[in-house]
């Protein structure tokens, strides 16, 4: 949908009092739903889950990848929007990715004088 078809189709809502929210709130909440495309009506959250879930397994068994600890199932009660899209899933983040810091450089790298171009160096933050 280009410009001048979306103000062919909406305009008169646009041009309302509070229209242009009203139209956000119809796109957030169609975002939502899964509504805005097609596209991915037919796909199945649920089962693209379960065979990313199985494979990170496999992976565990074979040894190509470190066990990670058994999460807790989601509880109704700590779902934020309870009513998703049937094509969506809950999951918790530690079942599918992780969370990998980097080090800290030694003490002996960190320096305690202002550096040229940097933001300790800048009259307006030195004041």
């Amino acid at each position: 949908m280009d410009a001048k078809q979306f103000l062919a189709e909406f305009g008169h809502i646009a041009n309302a009092p509070g229209g242009v929210q009203q139209i956000c709130t119809m796109v957030r909440d169609l975002a939502v739903k899964g509504d805005l495309t097609e596209k991915f009506l037919n796909e199945n959250a649920h089962k693209e889950f379960e065979f990313a879930k199985n494979y990170l397994e496999n992976l565990e068994i074979s040894g190509a990848y470190p066990k990670r600890p058994k999460l807790l199932d989601i509880a109704q009660h700590e779902l934020p929007f309870p009513n998703l899209p049937n094509n969506w899933c809950w999951y918790r983040f530690g079942e599918l990715l992780e969370i990998q810091g980097g080090g800290q450089p030694p003490k002996s790298n960190f320096v305690d004088s202002p550096k040229k171009n940097y933001i300790l160096d800048d009259p307006v933050f030195l004041n």
